[in-house]
């Protein structure tokens, strides 16, 4: 220790006792609350320097009475972890919990309870999660909200959105689902192309009434009945892609459809 520096040694200085001289004028200093801080002697003598800092945070303002999410502060518990300051709390649904203050509103607003209400919501809809069900309820909100995917401009962009009852639970979905028929390796389909899917809107068709349903179909016209291509292909027996070869070269419906062409 330097001659010109004046021996604080074991002084007390509000809740710090100077223990020993490190260098560089600092002296290592020993905290009432437990804590090992180093500080000046100018600042330990002028009063500037008093704790570790534990003071300034006891001094908080008293949380008693006041409501974090669903706990209430009931009085300040006498647990010491370093400078934290802890809570006795009561929950909502009566529990009691002991939180630690700045975790208060900001990371705990419960005593568990509600981390456990959403754990078994999570879980109720993680059951389903690798079925073809819930993949289609995924991709059903994602194609009308994610701007990334594919199709969004064909449904999202369009203003086709899926009814809040929906979005906000599979539960919901599924419920619906399973009174309406629904079958793996069904599709749901929007009666409305215009409208949003919702309960009176959909229901559940097979791939291929599906694929009848879509704006890309090309119609055909034969003996004042019209049908999608696909449609005749099942009825006359002749395949979609042959029909449609035949109508591009210039065949008429009844050719297209029975391969009947005038020489």
């Amino acid at each position: 220790m330097p001659q010109k520096l004046k021996d604080i040694s074991n002084q007390k200085f509000g809740l710090l006792t100077a223990k020993k001289y490190i260098g560089n004028e600092k002296w290592e200093c020993h905290c009432d609350c437990g804590q090992i801080v180093y500080a000046t002697g100018t600042s330990l003598r002028s009063g500037k320097r008093t704790s570790c800092g534990c003071n300034r945070k006891t001094r908080l303002i008293d949380l008693s009475g006041r409501r974090f999410g669903k706990l209430t502060v009931i009085s300040k518990n006498e647990i010491k972890k370093g400078n934290r300051v802890y809570w006795n709390c009561l929950c909502d649904c009566g529990n009691e919990a002991i939180v630690c203050g700045s975790n208060l509103g900001r990371m705990v607003n419960s005593c568990g309870c509600i981390r456990s209400k959403n754990t078994t919501e999570i879980k109720t809809i993680h059951g389903q999660r690798r079925t073809k069900l819930y993949g289609v309820w995924c991709s059903m909100k994602s194609r009308c909200n994610n701007k990334n995917t594919k199709s969004y401009k064909d449904y999202g962009a369009k203003g086709i959105k899926v009814c809040e009852e929906w979005f906000n639970s599979f539960e919901s979905f599924y419920e619906w689902s399973m009174k309406n028929g629904y079958k793996e390796g069904l599709q749901i389909d929007r009666m409305d192309n215009n409208g949003d899917y919702c309960p009176e809107n959909c229901r559940w068709i097979t791939r291929k009434e599906n694929m009848n349903n879509t704006s890309k179909n090309v119609f055909l016209e034969y003996n004042g009945d019209i049908k999608t291509l696909s449609q005749w292909s099942d009825i006359v027996g002749t395949s979609e892609k042959l029909i449609s070869g035949r109508l591009k070269r210039g065949w008429s419906a009844e050719q297209a459809l029975f391969g009947k062409k005038n020489t």
